[in-house]
């Protein structure tokens, strides 16, 4: 089965919107600040649990059962990351150098393939398990964040070496 989803934010938002065939399906929101991610998408509710923000493991959770059924491990390079959920492995990757295209795959024939930036995109999948179709965009919000971050503190770095030398 094909799904296609799209999503949007604006600029000063920590809420994706998720559309299908023009419709409103979901919401994946994470503030910068919080730990915590939420998710609504086709009346699941999920939520993504980081133990630090350079934490290099996310819990996946379903909030209606109040279980774990999933996690995250991620790469240092902040490109790759690997995923289990329900006893399957998938892996999340760019394919790409600017980072606006990005897959979710397995060994068992499941591709999910992301394009976008922070503000719009699109997700193509051939399956319809919804929270599979949602951890690539999870992700790449993520490593996003983070690598945000790190530049603003190489840039405070810099000003403080400027105005202490």
């Amino acid at each position: 089965m094909q799904t296609n989803i799209k999503w949007q934010k604006s600029i000063f938002s920590s809420q994706y919107q998720l559309f299908s065939n023009h419709q409103d399906v979901g919401f994946l929101s994470h503030n910068m600040s919080s730990l915590i991610a939420k998710s609504n998408f086709k009346n699941n509710n999920f939520s993504f649990i980081t133990n630090g923000f350079w934490s290099r493991e996310t819990k996946m959770c379903d909030v209606d059962s109040a279980t774990e059924i999933g996690n995250i491990i991620y790469y240092d390079s902040l490109t790759k990351a690997a995923i289990s959920f329900q006893g399957d492995s998938y892996t999340f990757e760019y394919i790409d150098k600017m980072r606006d295209n990005w897959q979710v795959t397995n060994e068992s024939g499941v591709k999910i393939a992301y394009s976008g930036s922070f503000r719009k995109g699109s997700i193509q999948g051939n399956t319809s398990e919804p929270l599979m179709l949602i951890v690539g965009l999870f992700i790449a919000n993520l490593f996003w964040q983070k690598t945000i971050t790190a530049i603003f503190a190489i840039l405070i770095v810099v000003q403080l070496f400027y105005f202490f030398w």
